[in-house]
């Protein structure tokens, strides 16, 4: 990934209109990571660029591709907690309601 398109990714997912536009704008930057690492192993194994050169952008291609989905999962998992929150906050009645009827 160059730094144009993690430019362009941070605006996109710094433009998320919602929760599930900023989980689903995660997800191709996950991949983008996990493709460029495909890349650099790619050019290692061909012995195009010396490893010495390409280990330290593999390694921050897999540190960057962790972080993404690290990032995804847990704004996924935080989702999925407050629709739950929500639904079970819907289904109690709340005190003003539980007054008003006695």
């Amino acid at each position: 990934m160059n730094e144009d398109e993690s430019n362009a990714n941070d605006r996109a997912t710094g433009k998320a209109r919602s929760k599930a536009g900023f989980i689903a704008t995660l997800g191709p930057i996950e991949e983008e990571a996990d493709e460029t690492a495909g890349w650099i192993e790619l050019l290692i194994k061909g012995e195009i660029m010396a490893e010495k050169r390409l280990k330290p952008l593999l390694t921050e291609a897999r540190e960057l591709r962790a972080i993404f989905a690290a990032s995804r999962k847990a704004a996924t998992r935080n989702e999925k907690l407050q629709i739950a929150n929500r639904k079970s906050q819907m289904r109690r009645p709340s005190r003003s309601r539980r007054s008003a009827s006695k």
